[in-house]
């Protein structure tokens, strides 16, 4: 009997050591999805990311490409421009288009269910005359527009442009006669330095707890006596 207690207490050991880094791996898992979604996306959803190069058409394009795939009532809040490769983004409400940088083609779309965009009225101007305005106050290249009303409180573009790790962001009032432009705010792009240097803690932060977990568990296996016959 008491040979039998012990054989099912060593057993509830090892499956709650199982178990342990299983959970610790299921962590794991969940906290690189979170800080690599790039990757992730490429794998479940590959044609997003099918581009043929790098080369970028002037900004007005893909907001034009992108219409023709929306609904009639989705109202473009937000174009996204790749820094480092990648597809351009427009955002439309709930719904996300996908295109290639150099010929604007659409690589695919996500129509997310309709919002009330009662906030997010037509422009008075168009993206390339907000974009001009915006460099004439700030160097860099264009990464980031945000059309007016896309959010509450917000009348004026928001262009966000990019210079050797610089960002910088100006704000243009959505006005014809005017669209007078300043710098809303500057200062250093972090880029993927620190971000990789999160993804790689995050990469090795379960290696030692399992390491523990395995060794402690050997141990107390080799340390088992052997049974003389």
């Amino acid at each position: 009997m008491a040979r039998t207690a012990k054989r099912k207490a060593k057993r509830k050991r090892d499956r709650t050591r199982r178990l342990s880094i299983i959970a610790l791996l299921l962590l794991w898992l969940g906290g690189v999805m979170l800080l690599w979604p790039a990757p992730i996306d490429r794998l479940i959803h590959p044609a997003r990311f099918a581009t043929t190069g790098r080369a970028l058409l002037p900004p007005g394009a893909y907001p034009a490409a992108a219409r023709a795939r929306l609904r009639p009532d989705d109202r473009i809040g937000e174009l996204i421009l790749p820094r480092d490769g990648g597809p351009v983004i427009v955002v439309a409400g709930a719904s996300r288009v996908w295109l290639d940088p150099p010929t604007a083609r659409v690589l695919a779309v996500d129509r997310g269910d309709p919002v009330d965009d009662t906030v997010n009225v037509e422009p008075a101007q168009g993206v390339a005359t907000v974009v001009m305005r915006a460099q004439a106050v700030a160097r860099g290249k264009v990464s980031h527009v945000v059309w007016p009303g896309a959010g509450p409180g917000q009348p004026d573009w928001l262009v966000t442009l990019t210079d050797h790790g610089r960002e910088t962001i100006v704000k243009v009032a959505d006005d014809t006669t005017r669209g007078g432009a300043a710098i809303a705010r500057a200062g250093r792009w972090q880029g993927r330095g620190v971000d990789d240097a999160l993804r790689w803690l995050l990469l090795a932060a379960p290696v030692v707890p399992i390491a523990i977990i395995g060794w402690r568990w050997g141990r107390r296996r080799s340390a088992k006596p052997v049974r003389r016959r």
